[in-house]
């Protein structure tokens, strides 16, 4: 994956993660659904999709 970086323990599974974003350290994406909507747009299929933006505001 080019110019993506994954935080050290880390996980993603079944997402779509824009290039240049920077996956926090601890963070797990794809794991837990209903965690994954209150940050990010989860499709009804269950991928996640992670932008810059919605990364950034990740809190």
């Amino acid at each position: 994956m080019d110019n993506m970086e994954i935080g050290e323990y880390a996980k993603v599974k079944n997402a779509i993660v824009e290039h240049s974003v920077t996956v926090p350290q601890g963070l797990n994406i794809g794991y837990n659904i209903e965690e994954d909507k209150k940050h990010f747009y989860v499709s009804r299929s269950g991928i996640v999709v992670v932008t810059k933006d919605s990364i950034q505001n990740y809190k």
